[in-house]
C-alpha cells in the first residue's frame, strides 16, 4: 500500500484500508466456518498494516526534519502496546461477551461504555477513525497537492 501511496496519495489508502478493515472485521464476527473466519481475517490484518506502512510517509509530509525523530517514536507507540493491551481486553470482552465481541466491538461504528462485572471500558472503535478521517484529514503527499494546485491554475 506504501508505494500506491506515493502514486495516489496518502488520503485515499487511509479511507480504503480503514473501511476494508472495518468490512472484513466485522465478517470475521459473522464467520460460521474456520474457512471463511481465516480468510476474513487475513484480508482484515493485510487492511489494517496499511496505516502502518503509509504512516511513515505521512510523518515525513507533515513534521520538520529535526522534530520527526520524536513523531516517530510516537508513531511506534502503537504498534508496540497494541499487543500489550489487545490481549488483556479481549480476553475480559471474550470471557464475559463471546469471541464474536471481540471483532464487533473494534468494527462498531460508535464509541459505547459498557460494564463488565464492575470494570468499566470505553472501547473505541476504529468506525469511528474513519468518520474522524473522512471529515477532517487531509492529504499531505507533496506532489499529488502541488498536481491539484496546478489544475486549479490552469483553470
Amino acid at each position: 500500500m506504501a508505494p500506491l501511496s506515493e502514486l495516489y496519495g496518502r488520503l485515499i489508502g487511509y479511507h480504503l484500508s480503514i473501511a476494508t478493515f472495518i468490512v472484513f472485521l466485522m465478517g470475521c464476527g459473522w464467520s460460521e466456518s474456520i474457512v471463511s473466519f481465516l480468510i476474513l481475517r487475513f484480508i482484515a490484518g493485510c487492511a489494517a498494516s496499511s496505516p502502518s506502512t503509509i504512516g511513515g510517509g505521512t510523518v515525513a509530509d507533515v513534521i520538520p526534519v529535526h522534530e520527526r525523530g520524536a513523531a516517530m517514536a510516537v508513531t511506534a507507540i502503537g504498534p508496540i502496546l497494541a499487543p500489550v493491551i489487545g490481549p488483556v481486553v479481549g480476553g475480559f470482552v471474550a470471557q464475559h461477551l463471546g469471541w464474536r465481541w471481540t471483532f464487533w466491538l473494534v468494527g462498531f461504528c460508535r464509541t459505547h461504555p459498557f460494564s463488565l462485572r464492575g470494570v468499566d471500558l470505553i472501547v473505541k472503535k476504529s468506525s469511528i477513525w474513519l468518520l474522524v478521517a473522512m471529515i477532517f484529514m487531509q492529504e499531505t503527499y507533496a506532489p499529488l497537492l502541488l498536481n491539484e494546485k496546478l489544475l486549479d491554475f490552469e483553470r
